[in-house]
């Protein structure tokens, strides 16, 4: 669903967007990872058609009863598309003529894989395992009507989410305050960090030494040519 999301481009996970030390000291250093690169596994024209695919099925299909369930800030409604799905789970016997001898049963699924507006998605899904399941009858409408009971939960978040830089962790091991807080480049690994500098303290251009290599062997590189924070 992230792939047809970001017009069929595949980004990495990140768990972790900024790493911040020492704040309000002289000492105060934020960490942020540069921007990630993508990979093109969808035709946009194709991710775009697919997008539309599933807002109809919360508009018009299966999922509508979430339709309109999320507004922005200026009242207008946030789409919402997603692909539902109900499986009831068996194994089957059959006879050499094709005649069904017995049917146990595996499990009982419902599924409604989702996105929320051009940042969110996910996925919620009921199940129930084991020959307990044979006792339920419940469809793809319970996590749909799930997501939309979480809709006054999920309208902040939705609503005040934003584009944000990705983290990539430095390490750092001295705390000399000639040491700037500057822009560093791991050659090693192609990031880009960029480090803020508190209290109007002008930048200084970093020592190799405070650099050491990391538990992967890699080392954190320093280039010669530097730009203080603030200068772009």
């Amino acid at each position: 669903m992230g792939i047809i999301v970001n017009d069929g481009l595949r980004l990495p996970t990140v768990r972790i967007e900024e790493l911040q030390f020492a704040d309000a000291t002289p000492y105060a250093t934020l960490l942020r990872r540069a921007p990630p690169e993508a990979e093109r596994v969808l035709a946009p024209e194709i991710a775009a058609t697919l997008k539309r695919a599933l807002t109809q099925v919360v508009a018009k299909g299966t999922a509508r009863r979430v339709h309109g369930a999320l507004d922005g800030p200026d009242g207008s409604k946030i789409a919402i598309g997603g692909k539902t799905g109900t499986g009831d789970n068996r194994i089957g016997t059959y006879s050499a003529r094709g005649q069904r001898i017995e049917s146990r049963v595996v499990s009982r699924t419902a599924t409604f894989v989702f996105f929320i507006g051009a940042r969110h998605f996910g996925t919620v899904t009921a199940y129930v395992p084991g020959v307990e399941a044979e006792a339920y009858r419940f469809t793809s409408a319970l996590p749909v009507q799930i997501l939309k009971t979480l809709a006054p939960t999920l309208r902040p978040l939705v609503a005040a989410s934003s584009d944000s830089a990705n983290a990539v962790a430095c390490k750092r091991v001295s705390p000399d305050p000639n040491i700037a807080h500057a822009d560093t480049t791991s050659a090693a690994m192609g990031h880009a960090v960029a480090l803020k500098t508190p209290f109007g303290l002008q930048p200084t251009t970093p020592r190799p030494e405070v650099f050491e290599p990391d538990d992967d062997g890699l080392e954190w590189a320093v280039s010669a040519e530097r730009t203080p924070v603030g200068q772009r």
